[in-house]
């Protein structure tokens, strides 16, 4: 057994005897040492051990130490010990697990056929179906990974525990899963993001309240989002509350006119094709940066969003010269450093005839490296 499992058996065994009707297995014989206790009613306060913190959808939850992260992964893979919840999607790459990491992921939906009922447990009065603790050697990540499963057929929610420190580091986690009923997990977002996106606020409001919670929205101004799109919660998805509690919903919001509507940046490389010169976000260029090059760099802006494809500039002074590249995809917005000396360049889009300025960056073009 791991040290940082051994830390926290005390915290977990007294968990353990905290469930409604003890882990009663209708197919295998339990340790003695996990106690019955009586059923809490919906309104019973149950809290999670000190250290830990309870992470679940609908009434289903499990208690992971407090220190754990919230999907901390790369390509879907934990990178650190951490909570997987309302991850929708997933960069599609290799990336190896770390030694020593545990994680466990909380997902919806029915039960799949790749999951076998090895056997079932009661917690809380709810059915639980586990499915074996089972451990391979991963090539790529160079380690042992145990995985683990449990499905409640009534909340149709799974945990998914994996560990690369052992076999009963998973376990540990599964027998951990608890019934709040008093308590619901905070609704996630990230479908309506991907599947409703400009509709995802009103969307995720819905959801929210549906399950009880009160709501109120704050904004804020992300230039090239469509305005009422979700982007963060408060209390985060997974997080156990009370139903009437608030949930504060921050969203993009719609911006003050046409020039809101689109980001704008600016990239630059040296004479030899080397990208380790200047680049400018989009509130840089709103704000009238000041960038230094040397002769034979080139730089160009690009946009995103809408009127994106009515992105133009103008530019003064010697110091730079309109682009002559035949395939240059950012022409009309894309020059090379001449000569030393200082130009400036005023970014504009075109909307119902009409120029719209972006903003001003002055350039300063030193001699050749």
């Amino acid at each position: 057994m791991s040290r940082k499992l051994a830390l926290a058996a005390t915290a977990l065994a007294a968990l353990a005897a905290l469930a409604v009707s003890g882990c009663s297995d209708d197919t295998a014989t339990m340790p003695a040492a996990v106690p019955s206790a009586s059923v809490p009613s919906a309104s019973a306060d149950v809290r999670p051990p000190a250290g830990y913190r309870f992470v679940g959808i609908g009434h289903a939850a499990v208690a992971v130490p407090g220190v754990w992260a919230t999907n901390k992964a790369h390509c879907g893979t934990p990178t650190a010990d951490t909570v997987m919840i309302d991850v929708y999607a997933v960069d599609s790459c290799l990336a190896p697990r770390p030694a020593g990491v545990e994680s466990v992921e909380l997902l919806t939906g029915e039960r799949g056929s790749d999951f076998v009922v090895d056997r079932t447990l009661t917690v809380d009065g709810v059915e639980v179906q586990r499915q074996a603790t089972t451990c391979q050697d991963d090539e790529f990540s160079k380690v042992s990974i145990c995985s683990g499963r449990a499905y409640l057929p009534s909340e149709q929610v799974h945990f998914q525990a994996a560990s690369s420190t052992d076999r009963e580091a998973v376990d540990a986690i599964l027998d951990a899963i608890r019934i709040l009923p008093g308590q619901r997990g905070v609704p996630g977002f990230s479908a309506f993001q991907n599947e409703d996106q400009e509709r995802s606020q009103q969307s995720y409001l819905a959801d929210l309240e549906a399950a009880g919670f009160r709501t109120e929205v704050r904004t804020e101004l992300h230039r090239g989002m469509p305005a009422g799109f979700v982007l963060a919660a408060d209390p985060a998805p997974g997080t156990m509350a009370h139903p009437g509690d608030l949930v504060t919903v921050t969203a993009s919001g719609a911006g003050e006119g046409p020039a809101d509507e689109l980001t704008v940046e600016m990239n630059s490389h040296d004479a030899k094709g080397q990208y380790d010169t200047p680049t400018l976000t989009d509130q840089q260029i709103r704000d009238g940066a000041t960038v230094t090059l040397h002769v034979g760099d080139a730089i160009w802006a690009f946009a995103s969003g809408k009127y994106e494809a009515t992105l133009a500039a103008t530019f003064d002074g010697a110091a730079l010269t309109a682009s002559t590249w035949a395939q240059d995809p950012n022409k009309g917005h894309s020059w090379v450093a001449a000569k030393p000396g200082t130009s400036t360049v005023t970014l504009t889009i075109t909307v119902g005839g009409k120029k719209v300025e972006l903003g001003t960056v002055t350039v300063v073009v030193q001699p050749a490296r």
